[in-house]
């Protein structure tokens, strides 16, 4: 369970801080990509969206299970963790996942990045990553 209180940079921030910090974030989207206030490169970015990321979904769209199970075994493993912890950061960049071709994916990924015990923690970094550094 995360704690009352979390250190970000040199301060403390309660959870309600950071959760006002991330609906903040969502409703100001820079233009420009940035992480930890450095600019970043985005032809690049554009390039792998269109170039390497469709054929890792159409993988993951053959691979992910159907319906609600888990990659390996009956419950959540690093190996969820694993596939699933790459799409919070494509939340963080506005970088969207079409559901309608890619269902199965969408479905998954959605679910176990749903479940408390990682979206307290999507929540918190999105809550950091909207602050400007000093």
């Amino acid at each position: 369970m995360l704690s009352a209180q979390i250190r970000v940079q040199s301060g403390h921030w309660s959870k309600d801080r950071l959760a006002t910090s991330a609906a903040s974030a969502k409703k100001e989207q820079s233009p420009t990509l940035r992480f930890m206030g450095l600019p970043g490169d985005e032809e690049v970015a554009r390039l792998a969206e269109l170039n390497d990321l469709p054929p890792i979904l159409v993988y993951l769209e053959r691979a992910v299970p159907q319906g609600g199970g888990y990659l390996v075994g009956s419950e959540l493993t690093l190996a969820d963790i694993a596939v699933a912890g790459p799409f919070a950061n494509f939340r963080h960049t506005n970088t969207n996942v079409d559901p309608a071709r890619y269902p199965r994916t969408a479905a998954y990924v959605e679910r176990i990045l749903a479940r408390p015990s990682l979206a307290q923690w999507i929540e918190c970094e999105t809550a950091m990553l909207a602050m400007q550094p000093a």
